[in-house]
């Protein structure tokens, strides 16, 4: 990604400290679940939390690096994208469960959908990212050439070139 090293470093910290937060409002969720009655219900809210979390925990790593790129003033390009893509997927590659938790067969549509909706989020946040660039076009990187003479003068200026700058110091006596 062009976002720089130590930005990227620092979205990394703040994502694991989300997905953290994230992961023990959930831990906490599933502790409620596990008190529930055997059947149905209790897949069906396992199932529920499992998505839910794993949802928030890929837009949570949306949101941090889209704002990594603001921050830098930067709009991700295809490129930026792909990558970021790319990483969405692998986040989300154990998102059908693990040795521990194997979800319903009914919610694995909703499963199987999880890369497609963040992905979706992530294209959307970058058009509207492009759209307010374009909005506010940055100022010019380079300064004008500005001059401003006071007095007659009867020395040599420099001329031409960009962002130059000189100074002349004149006496009212010369001649």
């Amino acid at each position: 990604m062009r976002i720089s090293r130590d930005r990227e470093q620092l979205a990394r910290m703040q994502f694991g400290q989300r997905a953290g937060e994230i992961s023990r409002k959930y831990a906490e969720e599933s502790s409620r679940i596990q008190w529930m009655p055997r059947g149905g219900g209790k897949k069906a809210a396992e199932a529920k939390a499992h998505i839910a979390r794993v949802t928030e925990i890929a837009e949570a790593w949306v949101d941090i690096y889209l704002e990594a790129f603001t921050k830098e003033d930067l709009v991700p390009d295809n490129r930026d994208l792909k990558e970021m893509e790319d990483t969405i997927d692998q986040m989300l590659a154990n998102r059908h469960g693990n040795d521990l938790y194997r979800p319903p067969v009914s919610s694995y549509e909703a499963i199987r959908m999880i890369p497609d909706r963040v992905k979706f989020k992530l294209r959307t946040r970058v058009k509207e990212m492009e759209l307010e660039a374009r909005s506010h076009p940055a100022p010019p990187t380079t300064p004008q050439n500005i001059v401003n003479v006071h007095g007659d003068n009867q020395g040599n200026i420099q001329v031409g070139g960009e962002g130059n700058t000189q100074t002349v110091n004149r006496n009212d006596d010369e001649t």
